[in-house]
């Protein structure tokens, strides 16, 4: 059995890489502070190691906060941590890339030491988070915030941004927010600046998060739009500008009573745009009963939507983020909340373009109040990182959280289990033999199945059989018909346990 172990081992070592998993809480650089910390971002790198950004924002003494970068291993283990952001000359990163020449480019907003008004704001770093140059911009208002930015096929940086106006009633809430797009050469000289926004109704929020580039070289910003006072209050915007910085048109999108904001866009072929995100079941939305819902939808180059797929999903989920994948498919990062008001959780799944669940992960850590995940990035083992926060009870002070997961969304506590039982090495008195099965599979568990149904995936994540059983029932066989060679986990539909074998 030990040979049949290691070479399970072997199959999934060489099919999915030397893929490093792990879910950690990170302690307070500064303790004595009492610190509010969360990861805002994550930066992978090539040799597996990877930086994460973290907001941090002291409890004691006068309000301040600062920006750290942690440089972890493949193990998730503290190499280095530095200061790259503090109350002086402060700026928030939104978004980066990795740029020429072995450099980060990041963007967002700057405050300047006086605190008064923040600016556009980028920054060149070099590999090792030193900062090379950066560029700040006013804007109309008093908080000036780039949400994304590209380089254009023409060399040129193309943000989409946001002018907020914040109140003077000391509070931090918004009174209006205007949408920018703008474009400035590769040495940070302003190109073009446009401004949407609607006089005529002042409070009226106009919110941009990421902006695309078709092959005709114009620009699209995606987000939402907010009317105070109306519900569901968001409705998507979609705004394009031509390459000189001409706005062509802007779009509102309602969704059939729903508050939809179009958080994730991607560019697909023929200047078609995909846009993925969540939205809520607005009659139960104040409620314990509160569903959400995982849309997608095809949009053209004109702006009419082409194709529509929202789906239920049981209770309020959040994404975050999400990576289009070579096959189609999307995995995307975010917050699961199984109970409406209570705990919140990390939350990984793929679907297709459909928006139809290919598999899910519930990510979480500490169980205390919230654990919520703020950033999603691919790592270039083919895993995933998703960063955020989670609530330490004893303490009851947020704490940097990371999570690496495999291409399943497996980690290291919750999931993928590459060791092989048989009836005489079981783990949770779980058994699942012969293991490579050829025929049939045999799974046992002594104490009797709790769960009505077994789910058997295939390695790309994909449900390829479904098992009814009687609770209960100590054993039982599942024949192996119709299954291609190679490896396969099994779980029960309340995922309790994970168990892979190799069918031969």
């Amino acid at each position: 059995m030990l040979k049949y172990t290691f070479l399970v081992f072997f199959i999934a070592y060489n099919l999915i890489g030397n893929t490093q998993v792990y879910n950690k809480i990170y302690p307070s650089v500064r303790p004595e502070l009492l610190t509010v910390d969360q990861v805002i971002m994550t930066l992978p790198l090539s040799n597996g190691q990877a930086y994460y950004l973290s907001y941090v924002l002291p409890l004691l003494g006068p309000y301040y906060s600062f920006i750290t970068a942690t440089k972890v291993d493949q193990n998730g283990e503290v190499l280095v941590y530095k200061y790259i952001s503090d109350s002086l000359g402060y700026f928030f990163p939104r978004h980066y890339e990795f740029i020429s020449n072995n450099r980060i480019m990041m963007a967002g907003f700057k405050y300047p030491p006086e605190r008064g008004v923040a600016k556009y704001w980028y920054g060149i770093f070099d590999m090792e988070l030193n900062i090379i140059e950066e560029h700040t911009y006013p804007g109309t208002h008093n908080k000036a915030d780039i949400s994304h930015f590209l380089i254009s096929s023409k060399g040129d940086y193309v943000f989409c941004a946001v002018d907020n106006m914040l109140n003077d009633r000391g509070n931090g809430a918004t009174d209006k927010i205007k949408a920018v797009v703008f474009s400035t050469d590769s040495t940070g000289k302003m190109k073009w600046y446009h401004e949407v926004w609607d006089s005529l109704n002042p409070k009226d929020a106009f919110l941009v998060y990421k902006i695309l580039e078709d092959s005709q070289g114009n620009f699209y910003t995606f987000g939402g739009f907010l009317r105070l006072g109306e519900f569901p209050n968001f409705k998507g915007l979609v705004i394009k500008v031509s390459s000189s910085g001409e706005l062509l048109w802007r779009k509102i999108y309602p969704f059939a009573g729903y508050g939809i904001n179009f958080g994730n866009a991607f560019k697909l072929a023929n200047d078609q745009f995909l846009l993925v995100g969540s939205t809520a079941d607005p009659v139960n939305f104040f409620n314990r009963e509160k569903v959400s819902y995982i849309y997608t939808m095809v949009m053209d180059s004109s702006g009419n939507i082409l194709k529509t797929n929202i789906k239920n999903k049981s209770y309020s989920n959040n994404i975050d983020g999400c990576i289009l994948l070579s096959d189609s498919t999307l995995v995307c990062g975010g917050d699961s909340r199984p109970i409406y008001d209570q705990w919140i959780n990390g939350w990984i799944f793929k679907m297709t373009m459909n928006a139809d669940i290919i598999w899910e992960r519930v990510l979480d850590k500490v169980d205390f109040k919230q654990e919520q995940i703020f950033n999603f990035r691919a790592a270039p083992d083919g895993g995933y990182y998703l960063g955020g926060y989670s609530w330490i009870k004893d303490i009851r002070q947020s704490r940097n959280w990371l999570v690496k997961t495999d291409s399943l969304g497996c980690d290291n506590i919750s999931c993928l289990d590459t060791a092989v039982d048989d009836p005489t090495e079981g783990t949770d008195e779980v058994w699942v033999y012969p293991n490579p099965a050829r025929d049939q599979i045999y799974i046992a568990s002594p104490g009797g199945f709790m769960s009505r149904q077994l789910e058997i995936y295939d390695y790309s994540g994909k449900k390829v059989k479904a098992v009814q059983i009687e609770p209960g029932v100590e054993q039982i066989n599942i024949p192996m018909s119709g299954l291609p060679s190679g490896i396969y986990l099994i779980t029960p539909t309340d995922r309790s346990w994970h168990k892979s074998f190799v069918k031969e």
